[in-house]
């Protein structure tokens, strides 16, 4: 090129062309080994250019130093205000060729590195969405499928901008289970709306949430569900609320039922804190004290033991006995006695002795308040000693004074400021106890009450509990009591309870004459276990009563049983066969509500499924059944039955309605074993073992009426 006045020679346009066409290409070209080797290749035509290399940053090669050989190095580094990208080098064979250009390079230097920066950014941001997508799904399956209930709201505020209301965004399905708010009846619509009695401090705690970004964890009662809730809230994004739920309604109940039998044990345990604490002082003193150590270690090996012993074993007297041995021997007695009080008839009884003879025992079994020295403890009770009795005249020693003691100490036995008995030491050897002995007996003697009425609290929850099982067990009898015919109708039926602890649960069925000559057949079985379940087995059973003798059809009592259960609001739900059975024209009427399907062998040895209906009792307030019917014949056989049959499990496998069939199929005895066969063939399936109560009902109409109405209990 020509040379124009001092500023050397001008960049052919061709070039320049050539290079904006370079940078054009890298941008859709691959990083990399592929683009160091273009860009090198492309700048080494550039005027004055003998060689060109790029390096980039974080790869091996090093940049050559400059050298005879190739000549001077320019170097142009790939940077930009946020990193360093690696450098250009430019190996120049004509300076003054290569200066016309070297702006061009320096700027097509910074588009490369502002290209490679957006890569880097472009590969950090997809890396950054990837995770964000896994995250979502993990979010997604973990709200979905986690055991506690999630449900996420957005607060809504008054005019004032406090919080007045919560709205559903979106609920779990373990949400739904727990507190029977289903997400297509309150998704989209606020808390007051769904829960108008619900209390204000729900929603104010929930507002600090969404609001202020505080996470909380409480435990509170739901009027509206009758349920206790552990809650804990966190904020997802402004002015919304995460709440996830877990029902602990189940151990709020177990709690106040053990509060009363706890309660009781719990101020003994205190008291035993407080006489321990007390040991431990005079303990410390009698350390300080070098000359009485070997005495004071033979006390606190003697009580240190005493309370562990006394509250782990199952027959307090006998560690009483042996304790009182122990310690005649460390204060050298020969004498003691342990009176405990008969509340019936207002006395004291001798519960254990040592040292006089079974006369003497048999004369003093019982005494009244304040005869005698431990009379007058139990009276009063306060700790009463007397020395040299065999020469006082106090009328209370006489007794001791028969027996030839002479030192004698009786602490009473006290339990919540309540005196329940005496215990008591005497000496035929020595004249006195010092105070050191008779406070040695009353920690003795406070740790001998705390056994006692442990063993009282014992026996009498022992006795509440074989209550409870005996009243169990009649109102599990009570809902299992049917006949074993009703006119034409033949009957047989079983129950077996899943564990041998909770024989009572929510399994029940019936049969019984409703208007027309007609039978009514039920069967159902309430979600859960215990007392509740069978309340709630009891109240079914009795509402199907009550509606069947008024001659409805099943959907009709089915739909009014549905609103009971509604309006109670009853956790859990039921599932329900019931069928009115027309014995003359042989006409079954029924509907399955949510329960398994009940199986007919007919006479030929058919077996037919009737369908397991739609929706239990209890959940949704219009649950859509329908009515259905079937003919039974003289010699055809329905057999009804309880989950608890189908879902037995061998490993992993279930018994299944299929093995149920095939059993039907090949049965061709009696009626009235046929529970009996079904039960013992789940049984050799599953090792003995079910998992869920188990009730069947089967029934079949004979040939010819015949008059009958026995019980099967």
């Amino acid at each position: 090129m020509e040379r124009v006045g001092d500023e050397g020679p001008l960049p052919d346009p061709r070039v320049l062309g050539w290079l904006l066409a370079t940078q054009n290409v890298l941008q859709i070209m691959d990083g990399g080994k592929q683009l160091a080797e273009f860009v090198s290749r492309a700048l080494s035509d550039v005027p004055g250019v003998s060689l060109c290399r790029l390096f980039l940053a974080g790869r091996d090669e090093q940049a050559p130093s400059a050298s005879a050989d190739l000549g001077e190095i320019v170097h142009f580094s790939l940077e930009t205000s946020n990193d360093e990208y690696g450098r250009l080098l430019i190996h120049l064979e004509d300076r003054e060729a290569f200066a016309a250009y070297e702006p061009f390079i320096g700027n097509f230097a910074g588009s490369l590195a502002l290209l490679l920066e957006n890569r880097r950014q472009k590969s950090r941001l997809e890396e950054a969405l990837e995770q964000v997508k896994v995250s979502e799904s993990r979010y997604r399956r973990l709200f979905s499928e986690m055991s506690s209930g999630l449900a996420v709201h957005e607060i809504i505020l008054d005019d004032e901008g406090h919080p007045c209301d919560y709205r559903f965004l979106e609920v779990n399905r373990a949400f739904e289970e727990l507190t029977g708010l289903m997400a297509g009846d309150v998704v989209g619509r606020g808390i007051v709306e769904i829960l108008p009695e619900l209390e204000a401090s729900w929603i104010e705690r929930f507002g600090r949430v969404a609001l202020h970004g505080e996470s909380i964890c409480f435990e509170d009662y739901n009027r509206d569900l009758d349920r206790h809730y552990e809650v804990t809230a966190y904020q997802p994004q402004p002015a919304q609320f995460a709440a996830v739920f877990t029902d602990v309604s189940e151990r709020k109940c177990l709690e106040r039922k053990l509060e009363e039998a706890s309660r009781r044990l719990a101020a003994t345990n205190q008291e035993l804190v407080t006489q321990n604490t007390l040991l431990r002082r005079q303990s410390e003193e009698l350390l300080s004290r070098q000359a009485e150590l070997l005495d004071s270690n033979r006390r606190l090996e003697l009580v240190s033991g005493t309370a562990a012993r006394l509250l782990a074993s199952g027959r307090p007297k006998q560690i009483v006995v042996g304790l009182c041995w122990e310690v005649m021997r460390h204060l050298d007695c020969q004498v003691f006695f342990n009176y405990l009080v008969d509340e019936e008839i207002g006395r004291l009884r001798l519960n254990a002795c040592s040292g006089i003879s079974d006369d003497a025992a048999r004369r003093l079994e019982w005494l009244d308040f304040g005869q005698a020295l431990c009379g007058w403890v139990a009276r009063e009770g306060v700790q009463r000693a007397e020395e040299d009795i065999q020469h006082s005249q106090e009328q209370l020693t006489e007794v001791v004074r028969s027996l030839g003691i002479q030192a004698y100490a009786a602490q009473p036995l006290t339990v919540n400021d309540q005196v329940i008995g005496t215990l008591s030491f005497g000496s035929r050897t020595r004249i006195g106890f010092s105070p050191d002995d008779l406070s040695l007996m009353q920690v003795i003697a406070n740790q001998v009450a705390v056994a006692v009425e442990r063993e009282r609290s014992r026996a009498a929850l022992e006795e509440s509990e074989t209550r409870f099982r005996s009243m169990a067990e009649r109102l599990q009898s009570a809902l299992l009591d049917i006949p074993q015919e009703i006119g034409r109708l033949q009957l047989s039926h079983l129950y077996r309870s899943a564990t041998e602890m909770a024989k009572v649960g929510g399994d029940f069925y019936d049969a019984f004459e409703v208007g027309g000559k007609k039978i009514a057949i039920l069967m159902g079985d309430v979600a859960g276990h215990g007392i509740e379940a069978a309340r709630t087995a009891t109240l079914v059973k009795d509402v199907v009563h009550a509606f069947a003798h008024q001659s409805l059809g099943p959907i009709e009592i089915l739909e009014r049983v549905n609103q009971l259960l509604m309006a109670k609001r009853l956790s859990g739900f039921v599932t329900l066969f019931l069928g009115i059975l027309d014995p003359e024209a042989g006409v079954l009427t029924y509907e399955s509500a949510g329960h398994p399907e009940a199986l007919l062998k007919r006479r030929s040895g058919e077996v037919e499924a009737l369908g397991s209906g739609t929706v239990p009792v209890g959940v949704v307030h219009d649950p859509g059944w329908n009515v259905h019917k079937t003919e039974l014949m003289a010699g055809d056989i329905l057999v009804l039955y309880t989950d608890g049959i189908i879902e037995a499990r061998r490993g992993g496998e279930p018994f299944g309605e299929e093995s149920l069939r095939k059993l039907l199929e090949a049965y061709a005895e009696e009626l009235q074993r046929l529970p009996s066969f079904i039960l013992d063939s789940v049984l050799d399936f599953s090792g003995d073992v079910l998992s869920d109560d188990a009730a069947i009902l089967v029934f079949a109409l004979q040939p010819h009426a015949a008059v009958g109405c026995s019980s099967t209990e």
